[in-house]
């Protein structure tokens, strides 16, 4: 199973409902993708960008997932490559606020 697969097996787990892929307009008007976002009731969303290439995981790349998470009125954002997601630092997605895994 993917190291995505998983954290979103770990989300349903903890009562998120999961899009992976998910096409979601923020309150912008603009259409965005993100790689999974999770919903659960109170109004919790969080949004996942999953960079396949560590050498994009740089500062423009995490402000611009700000901006996307910002726009669709995320509670939090995690940045995160295969590695991480697939290791011990899968468990900080239990932690409320932003956050840059990698």
């Amino acid at each position: 199973m993917s190291p995505m697969l998983k954290l979103a097996a770990e989300l349903r787990g903890q009562g998120y409902a999961v899009d992976l892929g998910a096409d979601v307009t923020g309150k912008s008007g603009v259409r965005h993708k993100v790689d999974l976002l999770a919903k659960r009731k109170g109004d919790q969303r969080v949004v996942v960008a999953m960079e396949q290439r560590p050498a994009r995981l740089t500062t423009h790349g995490i402000v611009a997932l700000f901006a996307v998470a910002y726009d669709v009125g995320a509670t939090a954002y995690y940045v995160t490559n295969e590695k991480i997601a697939s290791g011990p630092a899968r468990k900080s997605v239990r932690d409320s606020g932003p956050k840059s895994l990698g």
